[in-house]
């Protein structure tokens, strides 16, 4: 009896305790940095050895210590708790500063969703292909790389994902590199608050809106250098209305294609019923991201799809215009984009498209195509690319 009541006063106090935290989160500002905890030290050799895209060993300079940052951040109008992971080079005493923004994870941990997620990367040699090849090889040539989980991994793995819709996405990286800036200003390295901003398909267009926000709306908290952005659908309306253009045609891509619609209308004003949408039962992301063929004539409701070709859907058009990147603002930072010609998953006109609409407003905008290159054949070029371009422009 004694031991029951001792257990029972044990989860009283868990869940005060957890009921005071919650409390606390909720009272504090967006970008509040909670903790940082130190994961693990890799040195410049294990770097060398793990990194696997590219031959670091004439540019792995420093040792690189993994530090966890847990933060404030808005989910859908509400603060909760997140994280990110931090590559830090031992040793080095002027901070610059990349935020890198992560490619697309399936929300299924059955398909590696924890291997897509920075601060689950604990210097493994298996899986984190992504994380593991962009944070070590620009951490230990010098660059403090800050990678954020997004909403829908790690501490938030239970809530859905706002795919491809920045305005939402946003948040979370935002609030993540304010939270690097506190930690920052703790220690006793240099900072000045200048800023890369990085990234590779969703975190490349990711990248350029986060760079759109920060000029236009928080323009004092960081000093943009430029974006580096990989393969990222910037032109989203024509990017999703030439998947509609061939609504009959196979297309292998069509479960990311599919949660894409789902994520722009949960996460945007719309909030329609999914059935507007889709032909079959549409409940959740996963359903979402599982449709039972790969046409979109099949999966997709034909009035929508319509909609969307000629115009009608005003109010679908005009949240699709305002998520892409290509017109709508005078950028002031430089702009660099990498891009596969080969491209079959966020297709080359995105960049294109963004060139030429940021050209037209006076942008300072640079375009390299890798010619045959396709979606992931880019990745070891932009690892070393971005890195140069860093290092010529820091």
């Amino acid at each position: 009896m004694k031991q029951l009541k001792l257990s029972t006063l044990f989860v009283v106090l868990l869940l005060a305790f957890s009921a005071c935290k919650k409390v606390e989160i909720l009272s504090q500002a967006h970008g509040t940095l909670l903790e940082s905890k130190e994961i693990k030290t890799i040195s410049k050799a294990e770097c060398v050895q793990l990194v696997d895209s590219a031959d670091i060993s004439q540019i792995a300079t420093y040792d690189v210590k993994l530090i966890q940052i847990n933060y404030v951040t808005e989910y859908q109008g509400k603060n909760i708790e997140t994280s990110g992971m931090l590559f830090v080079p031992v040793g080095k005493d002027t901070v610059n500063f990349v935020n890198y923004n992560h490619g697309t994870v399936v929300p299924l941990k059955l398909l590696g969703m924890d291997e897509g997620t920075p601060s689950l990367f604990a210097g493994q040699s298996s899986g984190f292909g992504e994380i593991k090849n962009i944070g070590l090889t620009w951490a230990s040539a010098g660059y403090t790389v800050f990678m954020p989980d997004y909403i829908g991994y790690g501490k938030t793995r239970k809530l859905e994902h706002p795919f491809v819709y920045y305005p939402e996405l946003f948040k979370s990286i935002y609030d993540g590199d304010l939270a690097v800036k506190s930690y920052l200003h703790q220690q006793s390295a240099y900072f000045d608050d200048k800023i890369f901003l990085t990234g590779w398909s969703l975190g490349s267009g990711a990248s350029l809106s986060a760079q759109r926000y920060l000029e236009n709306e928080h323009p004092s908290d960081f000093h943009i250098i430029a974006s580096l952005n990989l393969s990222g659908p910037y032109s989203f309306k024509h990017f999703i209305q030439s998947i509609y253009d061939k609504k009959d045609t196979y297309n292998s891509k069509l479960n990311i294609y599919s949660w894409a619609i789902y994520a722009v209308n949960k996460f945007s004003e719309l909030k329609r019923p999914n059935d507007q949408y889709f032909s079959y039962p549409v409940f959740d992301q996963a359903s979402a991201f599982n449709p039972p063929q790969k046409v979109p004539s099949k999966i997709f409701n034909m009035h929508f799809i319509k909609a969307i070709i000629d115009g009608t859907d005003v109010k679908m058009n005009n949240v699709l215009t305002r998520n892409s990147m290509i017109s709508g603002w005078v950028p002031q930072a430089k702009i660099y984009l990498y891009h596969g010609d080969a491209d079959n998953f966020v297709p080359y006109f995105n960049s294109e498209d963004c060139y030429n609409g940021l050209s037209a407003v006076g942008a300072d905008i640079h375009l390299t195509t890798y010619q045959g290159k396709n979606h992931y054949t880019v990745f070891p070029k932009y690892l070393i690319d971005a890195k140069n371009q860093m290092d010529q422009l820091k």
